[in-house]
């Protein structure tokens, strides 16, 4: 959970002495891999126009960076119904980082929870996200959302999105203009049918 630049240019440091070392021993090694950063928590996000200056790309891990922003213990059974990603918080957060990588030339890409569910996949596409990272179960349903949906279409419901206050508003955003261009089989499996 890197949250200043500090932290990241001393890990930076310590992949370069490694390779270095590696170099010096002879042993066969990838010299141009991507170093990027998570975007786990609130220092994170607002420190990501500083934190992609160094990095190839930055990953947004929803689970994470949904619990700190709210701060909420979703793994508390008194708390976890407050756990909510569509919340405008979160998804602000999301859509400063995706602004701040890009700024910076790296690419977006978000994994957890959030992004293998089929509606949210269209947000976070319109919130500019290079990259979902899903499981291998959610893969073709994610794939079919996003392919019925256009770009602009998303984006247009991502900035609608983001002028919301609440994550019922967001969903109601969701229920109103996402799932009529959903195919059915799609809301009938998110919806428990």
């Amino acid at each position: 959970m890197v949250s200043s630049e500090d932290e990241l240019l001393r890990a930076t440091e310590w992949c370069r002495e490694a390779e270095a070392d590696l170099t010096r021993q002879g042993v066969p090694h990838d010299g141009d891999i991507e170093m990027g950063v998570m975007i786990e928590t609130p220092s994170s996000v607002w420190m990501a126009d500083a934190l992609s200056r160094h990095v190839k790309f930055l990953s947004i891990g929803s689970n994470d960076l949904t619990q700190y922003t709210l701060a909420i213990d979703r793994d508390n059974p008194r708390l976890a119904h407050l756990y909510e990603p569509l919340d405008p918080a979160v998804l602000r957060s999301i859509a400063h980082t995706v602004q701040a990588g890009h700024s910076a030339g790296c690419w977006v890409g978000i994994c957890g929870e959030m992004a293998g569910d089929p509606r949210n996949a269209v947000l976070l596409v319109g919130l500019g996200l290079d990259e979902l990272s899903v499981s291998t179960y959610d893969v073709p349903r994610v794939k079919a959302a996003i392919r019925t949906i256009d770009r602009a279409h998303a984006q247009a419901i991502a900035r609608d999105a983001l002028a919301l206050s609440s994550a019922k508003a967001v969903r109601e955003l969701m229920r109103s203009r996402v799932d009529p261009l959903l195919p059915k089989f799609l809301l009938a499996l998110e919806d428990g049918a």
